[in-house]
């Protein structure tokens, strides 16, 4: 009887032989894993990077705004939520305004404008580089004070200090002179490339604006997301019957994961069709094999090889295609799958041990199935026919 390692060798001596159609059998389970891998490791690649970077806005802060066309809150609203919500620690009134630029001498730059209260830094986990925010007095006095986004700081005014300088804000046709008294570090989001004015002055300068005014929350735990928005609803829903959204970061990261969850399951799919049609081109090609080699069958069985030889001979060949297909699928789709990524956005793809397992395991899995057919054929062959023809 021979072994399971005299077993491997000759499948591998008969793949050794029949280069050409083992190396296109190959390149089927090749696309196959490829697309799979590539699939799977930059749709969780996107993932991750949306989740992270609506972390980053802060889990703890419960945003509260009307709709387009509807009220906009006010400061009556958070007066109100102060006193009667003990959800919150903190509320702080932002205004969007936005189609602004800001300049320094030449340099120019297109930007976000952000009214903000002083303690709006803590629903946001902002912490400066250098300088300080306003405070209330100065937002109450609609000071003419900004703090820059890091970004927005390094293209005005580059390595060099920007502590004091007066910086020209342009909002609409008219121009205002900002000194800058604070830098935020890098958080890596949308807040790095705003500047932000005291919440009155922005209010002042755009009076009409209405439509960017939010009410950010801080939780006075992160626990009390579920709690803050009940009370948020209850208090304000009469002052907004149908036109008021109340939502958190926790909110939109598991409609986020629920979003990605649907497209992998999609993108599986179509890439399992891919290691499916891999498949049965092993099998075709495993049952034209059969007919060209059915003199080694029928020899082999005439000095003593059964059924049983024959069937595991054949499945161990599918089975070595497949697995070396598999690995070379993988790194194929590791390196497309990161291309994919950075082509179509800012994130990297993300490639778990488990996955790898699963498109190995499918591989594997593939070759049992498409390569048991040919397999029985073969073992099933008649040695007087097969050696006659």
């Amino acid at each position: 009887m021979i072994s399971s390692l005299g077993l491997i060798r000759l499948a591998f001596y008969n793949l050794r032989i029949n280069k050409l159609r083992s190396s296109l059998t190959l390149l089927g389970m090749v696309f196959g894993t490829g697309a799979v891998i590539a699939t799977l490791s930059s749709n969780e690649g996107a993932a991750r990077f949306i989740r992270t970077e609506l972390e980053k806005l802060g889990t703890n802060v419960v945003v509260v705004q009307g709709t387009e066309g509807g009220h906009q809150v006010d400061e009556m609203d958070r007066a109100l939520l102060k006193k009667y919500a003990d959800a919150f620690s903190s509320l702080s009134l932002v205004m969007s305004v936005p189609g602004a630029n800001i300049r320094f001498h030449s340099q120019v730059k297109p930007t976000q404008i952000l009214g903000i209260e002083a303690n709006y830094s803590v629903a946001t986990r902002m912490t400066l580089q250098t300088g300080r925010f306003f405070d209330d007095f100065e937002n109450n006095h609609a000071a003419f004070l900004t703090v820059l986004g890091s970004e927005v700081k390094a293209e005005l005014f580059g390595k060099d200090n920007a502590m004091g300088k007066l910086v020209h804000v342009f909002i609409g046709p008219n121009a205002h002179l900002f000194e800058v008294i604070g830098v935020v570090k890098a958080k890596g989001n949308a807040l790095d490339s705003s500047i932000f004015i005291p919440n009155r002055t922005a209010s002042l300068l755009s009076p009409e604006n209405r439509s960017g005014v939010s009410l950010a929350a801080v939780l006075a735990n992160e626990n009390f997301a579920t709690r803050g928005k009940e009370q948020a609803l209850t208090l304000l829903k009469r002052r907004y019957p149908t036109s008021l959204v109340v939502s958190d970061a926790r909110e939109s990261i598991e409609r986020t994961k629920n979003i990605w969850g649907k497209q992998n399951l999609v993108g599986i799919c179509l890439a399992f069709i891919s290691l499916l049609t891999g498949g049965v081109g092993i099998m075709n090609i495993m049952l034209l094999s059969v007919s060209q080699r059915k003199k080694e069958i029928g020899l082999r069985k005439a000095v003593g090889a059964n059924d049983g030889h024959i069937l595991a001979q054949f499945l161990m060949e599918a089975m070595i295609i497949c697995l070396a297909g598999g690995i070379l699928g993988i790194c194929v789709g590791i390196l497309f799958g990161q291309r994919v990524a950075e082509m179509m956005g800012q994130w990297k793809a993300e490639i778990s041990i488990s996955t790898i397992l699963m498109a190995l395991g499918f591989s594997m899995l593939t070759g049992v199935v498409f390569g048991l057919l040919p397999a029985i054929r073969a073992a099933r062959l008649d040695p007087y026919e097969a050696l006659r023809g």
